[in-house]
């Protein structure tokens, strides 16, 4: 399998952590119960030593269509090919519009993608790298010569499952479980792989799931009750609105991802790159230390916030563009997401 092309699309509005802050105040005033000097300190004390320092948000007419054009464009014109030549579209972001069909009817039709075979992958922030190993294997079996794969994260449009919910503190507690919702940005990405005949090489996936961690980071919908056994908890947000209880996901994400990483084969020495989920920079830096890997980690969380789904293309198109890898190099990609699922992929560009 051959990484093709891969491109990163942000919004034009930028935030700085002390936007949010401003954000958070405008919205808990109302109704915040306690001192909420103090809560909005500890809030920017947070943001600060998750390694936040900005993150891009859709301006007044910006959305996800118009990402997703810029960024599929990009891709294709690394890849040398056109719309045309795409044989299968999997969109495996989080945001999406409808819950049927699959979003990838809607965004194949805005891209003048008719006739293109395309569904959805839905694996909270691991979509991108559960859409990667299932192209693998249909690029091997010959069912398909070029996928394109789209994660679009435009998740804090006003009304949504985060915004305002996330930002409106009712108490100093709730940073427990909203913190997450504001350290997302947004953006899309598009991935174009190929089957490659005369490279025998292909990724390797190491995969762990823990479903009893399942209840930690949701967005429920309505009737989510009747999936749930009485002991579980998906959370104080309630039907529509996102929750995470970020600390606990860290802790498991560092046990769990470097026990991963050992299963990849060494030698590790021709490793040129570690592109790790963006959920928080400090958490990444953990993790890779642990095995000796920090000077290799890339990760857009200072600079783009969480990207959620969309982090690793995210962090390999920002390489591609600055030099950081070229042809032939080998990357690790390493996430810890909701459900729980710890994925690491080890591939080259």
């Amino acid at each position: 399998m051959r990484l093709s092309g891969v491109s990163l699309a942000l919004p034009s509005q930028v935030l700085t952590n002390d936007d949010v802050i401003a954000r958070v105040h405008q919205h808990s005033a109302p109704v915040f119960s306690g001192d909420l000097g103090k809560t909005l300190d500890l809030t920017a004390r947070m943001l600060e030593l998750s390694g936040a320092r900005t993150r891009y948000w859709c301006a007044q007419g910006e959305g996800p269509i118009g990402l997703i054009r810029q960024a599929v464009t990009g891709a294709l014109a690394q890849a040398g090919c056109s719309r045309a030549d795409v044989d299968l579209m999997i969109c495996a972001g989080v945001d999406r519009a409808f819950a049927e069909p699959a979003n990838a009817h809607f965004i194949a039709h805005a891209l003048g993608m008719d006739d293109c075979q395309c569904f959805d992958v839905l694996d909270a922030c691991n979509g991108w790298m559960r859409a990667t190993l299932l192209a693998q294997s249909l690029l091997a079996t010959g069912a398909c010569r070029r996928v394109l794969i789209i994660n679009s994260e435009c998740n804090q449009f006003e009304g949504g499952a985060v915004n305002p919910g996330c930002f409106a503190l009712r108490d100093a507690a709730e940073l427990d479980w909203k913190f997450a919702g504001l350290t997302l940005g947004e953006g899309a990405t598009a991935t174009i792989l190929e089957r490659d005949v005369a490279d025998a090489s292909c990724w390797k996936f190491y995969t762990k799931t823990r479903a009893d961690l399942a209840a930690l980071c949701t967005v429920p919908l309505a009737g989510y009750q009747r999936y749930l056994l009485p002991a579980d908890d998906p959370g104080p947000a309630g039907a529509g609105q996102f929750s995470s209880r970020s600390s606990l996901m860290f802790g498991a994400a560092v046990h769990e991802l470097v026990a991963l990483i050992q299963q990849v084969p060494q030698p590790w020495s021709d490793v040129r790159a570690m592109f790790t989920h963006a959920a928080s920079a400090a958490v990444a830096e953990v993790c890779a230390r642990q095995v000796g890997m920090a000077h290799l980690v890339r990760n857009v969380y200072a600079d783009c916030g969480n990207l959620v789904s969309a982090s690793i293309p995210a962090g390999i198109a920002r390489a591609v563009a600055d030099g950081s890898i070229v042809r032939g190099d080998r990357m690790l990609c390493c996430v810890g997401s909701a459900g729980m699922t710890f994925s690491i992929a080890s591939g080259y560009y």
